[in-house]
């Protein structure tokens, strides 16, 4: 089910990139894997598609890893906090994703902490210096309102950096190596996609010529991103 829904948007991450990108090629067009687009025209085309992810998804420090921990942390403090025969406030939680999750169970304990240093100091809080003990977590914030269905949530906030080239270059280095397993085309081209929507990929895309990728079986590398339909080509 995984793979049927990430086919799907690989092929509207194509159709998008063929409406608005004057670099699109002609041709009819076929949905297939390895690679994901056929292009059938004076000769065939094979589009790879794949995301520009910030860091590998097997990465601990990755926001794909990351994401994950910090719900669990919530969960957990929240359930250590409904234990505990507390006011049901709803709290908001936001995560430095410079100080990545080790320990979600051992976070979770000293957000509640925090949690309850909190609502001892007084009704309403919100803190947006940090906690001692707990640099994990960068914001806080509750309103002292007793809510019957209270639920505990991440306000996440990240500042978009620009393109992580060094990155780019390790996709297209991946995606070279393994062209020999794709279907026969005359040529290939690989479409690399941002995201602006999920910050484990939302990146300012901006090439400097003078970095390179050097020879790769692909004729064209580009980078788009669909939310402001930008475009480039990586240099060769």
């Amino acid at each position: 089910m995984a793979r049927a829904s990430q086919l799907a948007l690989e092929r509207a991450y194509y159709q998008e990139f063929a409406k608005h990108c004057p670099v699109a090629p002609k041709g009819t067009v076929e949905f297939s894997d390895k690679p994901d687009i056929r292009i059938c025209g004076a000769d065939q085309l094979g589009i790879e598609v794949t995301n520009i992810y910030l860091k590998d998804g097997k990465d601990r420090a990755s926001e794909q890893v990351q994401s994950k921990l910090r719900s669990d942390v919530i969960q957990q403090a929240e359930a250590l906090y409904v234990a505990g025969g507390h006011p049901p406030y709803e709290f908001w939680f936001d995560f430095d994703p410079l100080v990545p999750i080790t320990n979600s169970k051992e976070l979770s304990r000293r957000v509640y902490e925090c949690v309850l240093e909190a609502i001892n100091e007084q009704r309403e809080y919100t803190s947006y210096k940090g906690f001692d003990g707990c640099p994990e977590l960068r914001f806080m914030t509750y309103n002292g309102i007793v809510y019957a269905d209270a639920k505990w949530q991440p306000i996440q906030s990240f500042d978009v950096p620009t393109l992580n080239k060094e990155r780019v270059l390790e996709i297209v280095a991946t995606k070279a190596s393994k062209v020999a397993q794709y279907q026969s085309c005359d040529r290939y081209w690989l479409l690399l996609i941002v995201e602006f929507w999920d910050p484990a990929q939302d990146q300012h895309i901006a090439w400097n010529d003078t970095i390179k990728t050097g020879p790769t079986p692909f004729e064209k590398i580009l980078i788009y991103k669909p939310a402001t339909r930008e475009w480039l080509e990586v240099p060769q």
